[in-house]
């Protein structure tokens, strides 16, 4: 069973320490994290949750006490969206992948966005050469709506499901691209 909580300061070297090629490459764009970057980052998501500004809220995501990952819900227009969603992003440190913690990382983030009222359909952009997220978004029952080409020129498949689908259990196949 796993766990999310709001990030702290204690969780800057854990949570770098977590950070590997895979982690780059999909969900930071290329660009590694240092103690400063994060402790930055993290203070960020302190204001969001508090309410202070808007913006992404992210969730340390937990297993036995230990950081195993992160989970973000960005309610704010990102490209590819649309009114009413609300992008996810996630990432699980190696020791923890492949046992569905990220699954239940985004299904618990669903919870928290329906209950937040951040909107009403979770939106998952995901390269199509990322296997392990395509098999997360199929298990979420997340509808493939086709791609898109980013500004930067990147390619990503679009995926949506509505959150109270997912928060409630929702189905556990989705349309693959």
């Amino acid at each position: 069973m796993i766990g999310l909580r709001e990030f702290t300061l204690d969780d800057v070297e854990p949570h770098n320490a977590g950070e590997d090629d895979e982690t780059v490459r999909w969900l930071t764009e290329g660009v590694a994290s240092t103690p400063e970057s994060t402790a930055r980052w993290i203070e960020r998501c302190r204001r969001v949750h508090s309410g202070a500004e808007p913006g992404e809220h992210a969730f340390a995501v937990e297993v036995d006490g230990r950081l195993a990952g992160m989970v973000a819900l960005n309610p704010e227009p990102v490209e590819g969206s649309g009114p009413g969603d609300v992008n996810v992003s996630y990432a699980v440190h190696p020791w923890a992948r492949g046992s569905g913690i990220a699954t239940q990382a985004v299904r618990r983030a669903a919870e928290i966005a329906e209950v937040r009222g951040l909107g009403t359909t979770l939106l998952v952009r995901v390269d199509p050469r990322n296997k392990p997220s395509l098999a997360v978004v199929s298990r979420i029952g997340a509808r493939y709506e086709g791609e898109l080409t980013c500004a930067d020129g990147s390619r990503l498949s679009i995926f949506r499901a509505p959150l109270c689908n997912i928060a409630q259990g929702g189905p556990t196949k989705g349309n693959g691209p």
